[in-house]
């Protein structure tokens, strides 16, 4: 019994030595390397959030909240780790930015048709139809294009009737 109790003491005096040299080896892990764990980390945190951002701005975009939608891909493109992940939210972002400028650009013909009707309604032809020249070549929507296009031949007759 004596032999057994002694045993244990050793076995159990060699588990903790063991424990102990462990610990010992992984607090002296080399500074590099607990740096490199800590940045892996750090990326793969980073990664997530990208990919969240990115999340939402699809979400933003079918929800056609393009503002929202370009700042979500911006920070999305921003915070990306791996080059995948980077070269969609630029994608998504630049097509964003599209839909915006077509859409300012529509913006912008859609005043200078309405501006070219005020004119046209005070009898200033020539400002009439400089402003429906605008609006028809500055329009993306076929529509306010045609409507723009068919106002300034209107006014071109009407100026070739009153000569």
């Amino acid at each position: 019994m004596n032999f057994v109790n002694g045993f244990q003491k050793y076995i159990v005096f060699f588990v903790l030595l063991g424990m102990l040299c462990l610990s010992t080896a992984c607090s002296r892990t080399p500074k590099h390397v607990q740096e490199n764990s800590l940045n892996r980390v750090k990326a793969i945190e980073l990664e997530q959030y990208a990919l969240k951002c990115y999340d939402k701005g699809m979400h933003h975009l079918r929800k056609n909240r393009y503002e929202l939608a370009r700042e979500r891909f911006s920070v999305a493109a921003t915070s990306a780790v791996s080059p995948e992940l980077r070269q969609v939210a630029l994608n998504s972002l630049k097509r964003v930015e599209e839909i915006i400028d077509v859409r300012g650009l529509n913006v912008y013909a859609r005043e200078c048709y309405e501006e070219g009707l005020f004119y046209l309604r005070q009898n200033r032809h020539e400002l009439a139809r400089d402003k429906f020249s605008i609006a028809a070549s500055s329009a993306v929507s076929p529509e306010l294009c045609m409507m723009a296009q068919e106002s300034m031949e209107r006014v071109d007759r009407m100026v070739l009737d009153r000569r």
